[in-house]
């Protein structure tokens, strides 16, 4: 991490990180606490990062058992009327004190989408529209205009381990531990069928760098995407009602069955790791280790992320001119595409042993017969 800025609190000295270059992100460290902040800057984000923070605490309610495992985020800071630039404060809480930290709001993050809402969509008094940098927008706000209000900022915040790892972060720095990444896998994708059979849970962006890991215990978070389905189908709105449609890229108006996001899951889990695999040249091994492992334990979650990640293997390894990188792996993840790869035709036997070429093929028969498509 890169420091960005030092603030003083209480005699302690707090360093600022930016973890993630051109992400809503950043660390607070103090000789007391270390804690990650998300935040936003528009309507439609503020609404989204309230409704990620809602989704932590339903799920923070409901783990009575501590059976789940998730980074817990459990402060919300709304800020209105913020004047940038300037000096804001942020009342962080840690046990049962609350510290007042006082941030340079040139540490957060203007992208595109930022200039454009604070220029078209939402006109502070200060901007000239007649403006041809305005016009374009295309600068962050320090090129707009000298100072403007941002009318509310929201923050959510959780504390910091640096002792967890991503899961890609893990398995490029364990890369003589193949069996130890099959069973991190396989602990996975158990707790995934925990939540999806207890709480109806479907995270929509299952990938590897949402996943954290310490002591070989996985914590899912970044739950921007997540649905707790409270029906059995959900109907696409628009483009990104629901989110997941950011990746599937359907119709308005087309149905989706809960058992297919939850295999959506699956999917994106098991391709981010084959694009992983394929860069370091493990693909095929680890392919045989998976085989093994569900045989071996016969576990549904492990038959069916074999089953995926050998749909895809053969899909790439068949398909010379489509190659397949960490780079280009999320372009594999429309509707269509993933239908091409992971739906084959299954006879009696696979009927009679519910296996998962059958259940696949039956999620997609029921998705055909809602939307006659």
């Amino acid at each position: 991490m890169n420091v960005t800025g030092l603030k003083v609190i209480n005699d302690n000295d707090i360093k600022i990180y930016i973890p993630v270059k051109g992400k809503k992100v950043f660390v607070i460290k103090s000789n007391l606490f270390t804690k990650i902040i998300k935040y936003s800057l528009t309507k439609e984000g503020n609404q989204m990062l309230s409704d990620e923070y809602s989704k932590y605490q339903i799920i923070k309610r409901n783990n009575a058992s501590n059976k789940y495992y998730f980074e817990d985020f459990n402060q919300i800071i709304t800020l209105e009327n913020v004047l940038f630039p300037s000096i804001i404060t942020l009342n962080i809480i840690d046990g049962n004190k609350t510290y007042n930290i006082n941030i340079d709001s040139s540490i957060l993050y203007f992208c595109e989408d930022d200039a454009y809402y604070y220029t078209e969509s939402n006109k502070s008094e200060n901007i000239d529209e007649n403006d041809d940098i305005i016009k374009k927008n295309k600068y962050i706000y320090n090129n707009i205009c000298d100072e403007f209000v941002i009318k509310k900022i929201k923050f959510i915040i959780c504390d910091y381990d640096k002792t967890k790892l991503t899961i890609d972060n893990y398995i490029y720095k364990n890369q003589n531990v193949l069996n130890d990444h099959i069973n991190i896998f396989s602990s996975i994708l158990s707790k995934l069928e925990i939540l999806y059979d207890e709480q109806h849970f479907i995270h929509g962006d299952f990938k590897l760098d949402n996943i954290l890991l310490k002591e070989k215990v996985p914590y899912f978070y970044d739950l921007e995407f997540s649905i707790f389905m409270k029906k059995n189908t959900i109907r696409i709105e628009n483009k990104v009602i629901p989110r997941v449609n950011l990746y599937l890229s359907l119709a308005n108006g087309i149905i989706l069955t809960k058992e297919f996001l939850h295999i959506f899951d699956y999917y994106l889990f098991t391709i981010t790791i084959y694009a992983y695999y394929v860069e370091m040249k493990y693909a095929n091994i680890v392919l045989k280790l998976i085989e093994e492992e569900a045989k071996r334990s016969n576990q549904q979650h492990m038959l069916i992320f074999h089953y995926i990640y050998k749909r895809i293997y053969n899909y790439f390894d068949k398909n010379n001119k489509t190659k397949i990188t960490v780079e280009t792996m999320l372009q594999f993840c429309d509707y269509t595409t993933i239908r091409k790869i992971i739906k084959s035709k299954a006879g009696l036997m696979g009927l009679l042993t519910n296996s998962p070429e059958y259940q696949i093929q039956r999620i997609y028969n029921i998705i055909y017969d809602l939307n006659s498509i």
